[in-house]
């Protein structure tokens, strides 16, 4: 099943983000308001490397990363463990009690489309139920 493919799909779409324009501007950022939150100790590492070479370095082992195949294996039982939970879990634990009187309405709104129940009553019995 395509679960089984889903550490592998994840994995290469993080690389790709992490490798665009976009995923060395998030990380900047975050390490911006990082060093906003932390203080003394960030601006002493900042004596040693700019923002950015720190930046740089953090999407080079991040993208690394999505290539490890310990991340890769751990990417993995986690996905199938979250599976096995989903697969156990009831509507009733997804769906909360006053949506589920709108998806009942939907449903037999649905249903009631579907059947067609003017144009069949009038049709001769013989065509709706062959076997009778």
């Amino acid at each position: 099943h395509k679960v089984s493919t889903l550490d592998t799909l994840l994995l290469e779409r993080a690389r790709i983000y992490l490798e665009s324009d976009k995923g060395y501007d998030d990380i900047l950022e975050m390490l911006e308001t990082f060093f906003v939150e932390k203080g003394k100790i960030v601006s002493m590492l900042q004596m040693f490397m700019t923002k950015e070479a720190i930046a740089e370095r953090i999407q080079r082992e991040l993208i690394r990363l999505t290539t490890h195949s310990k991340a890769r294996g751990i990417l993995s039982a986690q996905i199938h463990a979250e599976y096995e939970k989903l697969k156990h879990a009831t509507l009733q634990d997804w769906i909360k009690p006053e949506q589920m009187a709108d998806i009942e309405a939907q449903v037999s709104a649905l249903v009631l489309k579907q059947i067609d129940l003017k144009q069949r009553a009038h049709m001769p019995l013989k065509s709706l139920v062959p076997h009778l």
